[in-house]
């Protein structure tokens, strides 16, 4: 399975919009995937899932992910970096 993490070291600059988008995208292919909403905020539109078939997983961090998110980025195969720079990871 693929992961796609979403970061971003503050909230409000379209991680979960991202995310929402990608899960639309891979509905529209019938693309089996998991979606994590780490975030918290309640504001995305799809629901948190997991299928046993996935092929991808789209994971929405929180704003305020500071220590793990490191090591987050190393663990994910690919990263969406909202409005930042990868050095700053």
């Amino acid at each position: 399975m693929k992961n796609i993490l979403i970061i971003n070291r503050k909230g409000g600059v379209g991680k979960t919009l991202v995310a929402d988008e990608l899960a639309f995208a891979l509905d529209a292919k019938n693309v089996p995937y998991c979606f994590y909403d780490l975030d918290g905020q309640g504001g995305t539109l799809h629901e948190p899932v997991e299928m046993d078939d996935a092929d991808i997983s789209i994971i929405d961090t929180p704003g305020s992910l500071q220590g793990e998110m490191g090591e987050w980025v190393k663990d994910a195969d690919v990263v969406i970096a909202i409005g930042s720079r990868m050095s700053d990871f």
